[in-house]
Parts: structure tokens; C-alpha cells; sequence
């Protein structure tokens, strides 16, 4: 029996019978064996031996139950323990004086409990049951599952994970969880980021963590050199050219009269002295202006101005041209620059043409006429009339 219910029985016949709470644990004991001897034959032998006889026909019974008459065994039995508690509390008159050791008492206690069959009949009917109960819990409960392993503190073999990786899995599957940019069984290796040439047109690759760096050709920029940098961004064309871009370096188409890299200059368009008959060359954009000399005209000179267009040949002369000027051949009877003069054919003689007595005369074109005086005649009045 368990000691504690032990104790609160003993209290509760003590009360019973009077004693008081604090009389020596080892006389009461004494006088509860006297008072059962006693009284369990008189008056309370019929119920505590039906009680018994009742408990043996369970307990032999008890082999052939299944699991679920465990409750109302439990139950039968706690109302035969509590129809004995109480027989015995009715019956118990005694009073308690002797004092026992505290060994004693316990000696008597077990002496007490083993000679009641109530007691032993209970004891082994509750190991029954706390039998039955562990065989159903062994039944139904699966096995716990095994401790899980410890986790890693380290990586492959036991070396410690490098360059930032840490570890991770169970012991003993350890792996390092590498850091971006390393790989290896501990994180020992710094990936190469050159290794797929990512530099583009020529430019040179600097592996570095995680990433790397294009040192890129001339004409390029960009993180991987991907860039043709705009050579024509600045405008380098003057003057209205075009640039083309190239690698490095561009081009530029000039606009007419322009040359050079960058279209800075003019050409020189009296480079090849356009202008004839002395003319003097004025150099334009694309182009030039020619000064010219006297009796000439033209883009670059070339034309001898026609002097005679004019026809400044009087009286039928005839003009030849030359140049800034002209000549006239005057018909016969003029002369002149340009034959305006009607020569005077009756003063270009020596002498008078008109001969003998005053004859008179009539100058005409490249002619003159005599009026002679009476009794004369001829064309110089040089004959007589007769």
C-alpha cells in the first residue's frame, strides 16, 4: 500500500477512536492490531469477510477480463476499501498510550498491511493493471524516433569552412554553404569570373570576388567593353561636315570647298590660277571671284570684250577689234577713229582744185566739184570754152 494512504488511514481511525493527531505513530499502530483481532470477529467479520470473499472471486476472474472491465474492477475495489476504512473506523474504541520506536512502526505497518488480504489483493491486482497498461502502451506507441544527429561546426573532412562559408547539414554529411564567388569543398577556391571571357573587342579581364574587371582596347568602354565609345559626340566635323564614327578614331565628309581631318580648311580655289589675261583671283568656299583687266570678262577672264559691238565705225568704216579698244578701216572719204570725219577733197589739194579764174569748189564724198567761171570748163576748170 502506498505509504502516504497508509498515514491518512492511520489518521483517520486515530480520529475515530479519539487519539489525538500527534500521539506516537508506533502505539496506535499497536492498539488498531489488538481492536481488529478483537472486533473483525463480533461485528465486523460478516463484512469484511464478504468484502474479502467478493475480492477473491475478482481476482480470480481477473485473468479471463478484457481491457475495458479494468474500470469497473477499479471501481469495485475502491468501494470494498472504503466499506473496510469504514467497519474499521465504527469498531475502533481504543485508546492509544504505549509508545513505540519509529522503526517499529514501520515493521508493523507491513505486518499490518500483509495480514490483511484486503490490502495484498489490491497490490496485486493494481500491478495487473499497471501491467496490462504498459503491455497496451508498448502495443500502440511507436518507438521514439532516434536523436537527431549533431549539427556541423565544420565542412568536408573536418576542415573549417574558408573565405566566409559556414557549415551546414548534421554529422556527420557536413557541407560548407559558400559565400558568392567561392566554391570548393570548404569554400577554398575563388570561382575565376574571367573564365567566360567576358570582355568583349580586345579588352582584358581582371578576375576579382564575385566579379571582375575589363581593362578595355582604345575605342571602348563599358563593364564588359561592349561599348563603341562615340567618336562624333564632340562634333569634330567643322564647317558642316559629316562624321562618321569608327573604332577610335572617325571620319568626316566634308561639304564642298572644305578638306582635312576634320574639314578645318578651305581649299585654296585659285590654287590653280583660274584667272586668264592677267586676272586677279579672289579664293571664296567653293569657289572664286576673278578681277579682271581691261577688255576682259568672264568668270575667270577669258572673254576679250568685243570693242566693236558698239559699231563706233562711222560712214560705213569697218571695225576691227582689239584689245580695250578698237579700229575702224573708214570708207573712202572719211577718216577719223571711228571714220566720223568726211575727208575735204577740196582742201587736201596743194592747191585749189578749181583751176583758172576762181573756180569754185564743192567738196563731196572722196569728191569735189568745180564751178568754173564763165568761159571755162573741165573738172578743175581747166579748159577754155570755145
Amino acid at each position: 500500500m502506498n505509504p502516504l494512504r497508509t498515514l491518512v488511514l492511520i489518521t483517520l481511525l486515530a480520529s475515530a477512536i479519539g487519539a489525538s493527531p500527534t500521539t506516537n505513530n508506533g502505539a496506535l499502530v499497536s492498539k488498531l492490531e489488538s481492536k481488529i483481532r478483537t472486533t473483525g470477529s463480533v461485528t465486523g467479520s460478516s463484512s469484511v469477510t464478504d468484502s474479502s470473499s467478493r475480492l477473491s472471486h475478482e481476482d480470480d476472474d481477473d485473468h479471463d477480463e478484457v481491457d475495458h472491465d479494468e474500470v469497473d474492477d477499479d471501481e469495485v475495489d475502491d468501494e470494498n476499501v472504503k466499506g473496510s476504512e469504514t467497519i474499521l473506523l465504527e469498531k475502533s474504541s481504543l485508546d492509544v498510550d504505549d509508545k513505540v520506536d519509529d522503526e517499529n512502526v514501520k515493521d508493523r505497518e507491513e505486518n499490518l498491511l500483509e495480514k490483511s488480504s484486503l490490502g495484498g489483493r489490491r497490490r496485486r491486482r493494481r500491478r495487473r493493471r499497471r501491467r496490462r497498461r504498459r503491455r497496451r502502451r508498448r502495443r500502440r506507441a511507436p518507438p521514439p524516433p532516434p536523436p537527431p544527429p549533431p549539427p556541423c561546426s565544420s565542412g568536408a573532412n573536418g576542415q573549417p569552412c574558408q573565405n566566409g562559408g559556414h557549415a551546414s547539414g548534421n554529422t556527420p554529411s557536413c557541407t560548407c554553404t559558400c559565400t558568392s564567388g567561392f566554391n570548393g569543398a570548404n569554400c577554398e577556391n575563388n570561382i575565376d569570373d574571367c573564365a567566360s571571357a567576358p570582355c568583349q573587342h580586345g579588352g582584358t579581364c581582371i578576375d576579382g570576388v564575385n566579379s571582375h574587371t575589363c581593362t578595355c582596347a582604345p575605342g571602348f568602354d563599358g563593364a564588359n567593353c561592349e561599348n563603341n565609345i562615340d567618336d562624333c559626340a564632340s562634333a569634330p566635323c567643322q564647317n558642316g561636315g559629316t562624321c562618321i564614327d569608327g573604332v577610335n578614331g572617325h571620319t568626316c565628309t566634308c561639304a564642298p570647298g572644305f578638306d582635312g581631318a576634320n574639314c578645318e580648311n578651305n581649299i585654296d580655289d585659285c590654287a590653280s590660277a583660274p584667272c586668264q589675261h592677267g586676272g586677279t583671283c579672289i579664293d571664296g568656299v567653293n569657289g572664286h571671284t576673278c578681277t579682271c583687266p581691261p577688255g576682259f570678262d568672264g568668270a575667270n577672264c577669258e572673254n576679250n570684250i568685243d570693242d566693236c559691238a558698239s559699231a563706233p565705225c562711222m560712214n560705213g568704216g569697218t571695225c576691227i577689234d582689239g584689245v580695250n579698244g578698237h579700229t575702224c578701216t573708214c570708207a573712202p572719204g572719211f577718216e577719223g577713229t571711228n571714220c566720223a570725219m568726211n575727208i575735204d577733197e577740196c582742201a587736201s589739194r596743194l592747191s585749189a582744185p578749181c583751176l583758172n579764174n576762181g573756180g569754185t569748189c564743192i567738196d563731196g564724198i572722196a569728191s569735189y566739184i568745180c564751178q568754173c567761171p564763165d568761159g571755162w570748163t573741165g573738172v578743175n576748170c581747166d579748159k577754155k570754152k570755145l
